[in-house]
């Protein structure tokens, strides 16, 4: 995988001049070290902004991109990372490396005694 460079990604609600107690989401990559600190931020921003700190490009169906997700970390490798956002929640995912992350549905759930 690529080198990155240090990244930081600090995103509010700017354009509408409203903001909500606490700061947006943060996304740091810094020595190939993914930290992230979101609260209730829509997957597909939360994707956005990812792919903004790592240059990647990521895909999510129009349908799960504005479900919200909430996420916290600090200096997990990318794959490492990665698993933490999506760990409890209920999408199926590819990652494709250096290239991006794609949501490809929700994911079927399967009973306890199956």
């Amino acid at each position: 995988m690529k080198q990155w460079a240090a990244a930081v990604i600090l995103a509010g609600s700017f354009s509408t001049g409203v903001f909500a107690a606490g700061k947006g989401p943060e996304i740091v990559v810094l020595d190939d070290k993914l930290s992230i600190s979101a609260e209730a931020v829509s997957l597909g921003r939360l994707l956005r902004l990812l792919d903004q700190a790592t240059g990647m490009t990521s895909k999510v169906p129009a349908e799960l991109a504005n479900r919200n997700i909430s996420v916290r970390f600090s200096g997990l490798s990318f794959s490492d990372g990665v698993r933490k956002i999506f760990q409890g929640q209920p999408y199926d995912y590819v990652v494709i490396p250096g290239q991006g992350i794609i949501i490809t549905a929700v994911s079927q759930t399967i009973s306890g005694t199956e």
